[in-house]
């Protein structure tokens, strides 16, 4: 699938492997055709104790996505991280210093696929059934555009755009407007946010934080992406000193006028 997939980018990508996902679930789980391949049930598994019960179930699952977190933190933050970000942003710089784009997308696919049988596996278990309804086309759609939403070029991104998915599933029902709402909400947020709701919490969080850059006086490269250093410099607006001797406090006692008054029964205000 990944061999097709290579000259497709953005939400196409979406389309080309969603059907292989109504291929598999109309397919590879009908009884039909691959009765043989499907157990009847699926024991859960014991690993030095056993994980039979609810509790200790979650907890497996708990570590494998801490696991999974750090797997993918460290990955980012390797040499074919930062060779998955160069093969995003402009893959021709990428195979002008002699790196094979087909290469590192099929690898990209595979620890992608990797990750998601992963999570298949314990849903299987957690389950304890394999089926068609479970691993259906549209639970595949879902989770690619609610991280698309969140924000698909960070980790921390798509656990917005999952955690969204969670509350829309488990907490506001399946009503009509609740689908009507999750369903354009959105399509309204990668309009107006094409980076997603990561690249709107980020750009409020860059704006407050240039606010106190320039009050203290301070030049953060990382706030001003693409401007000079010294023409930030030339733009800081930091605090000024508290002024003394100004105002009232300039007027000696005895240049000061009094008007009286008997509000709230002081007389002299």
């Amino acid at each position: 699938m990944g061999l097709p997939a290579l000259r497709v980018k953005g939400l196409f990508l979406g389309v080309a492997t969603a059907a292989l996902a109504v291929t598999t679930s109309l397919l590879l789980f009908d009884r039909q055709y691959f009765g043989w391949l499907l157990p009847d049930s699926i024991p859960r598994p014991t690993v030095f104790v056993s994980f039979d019960g609810e509790t200790p179930f979650y907890y497996l699952c708990l570590v494998a996505f801490v696991g999974t977190l750090l797997f993918l933190r460290n990955l980012r933050r390797s040499r074919f991280g930062r060779l998955l970000i160069a093969s995003r942003d402009n893959d021709s710089s990428l195979q002008s210093v002699g790196v094979s784009i087909v290469k590192t997308r099929l690898l990209a696919f595979a620890i992608s696929g990797g990750i998601a049988g992963f999570g298949g596996g314990l849903l299987g278990f957690q389950l304890r059934t394999v089926t068609s309804t479970v691993f259906d086309a549209q639970a595949s759609f879902d989770i690619f555009v609610y991280v698309v939403l969140g924000g698909v070029s960070s980790i921390a991104g798509a656990l917005i755009g999952v955690a969204f998915l969670g509350i829309k599933t488990y907490f506001l029902g399946s009503g009509v407007i609740v689908q009507y709402l999750a369903t354009t909400l959105p399509i309204l947020v990668l309009y107006f946010a094409p980076g997603g709701l990561l690249a709107v919490f980020s750009g409020v969080r860059d704006s407050f934080l240039r606010i106190i850059a320039q009050r203290q006086g301070l030049i953060v490269p990382s706030l001003f992406r693409g401007q000079d250093a010294a023409a930030i410099a030339s733009r800081l607006t930091p605090l000024a000193p508290p002024v003394t001797g100004a105002g009232l406090g300039a007027l000696p006692l005895d240049a000061r006028w009094s008007l009286d008054s008997r509000m709230h029964g002081v007389p002299g205000l």
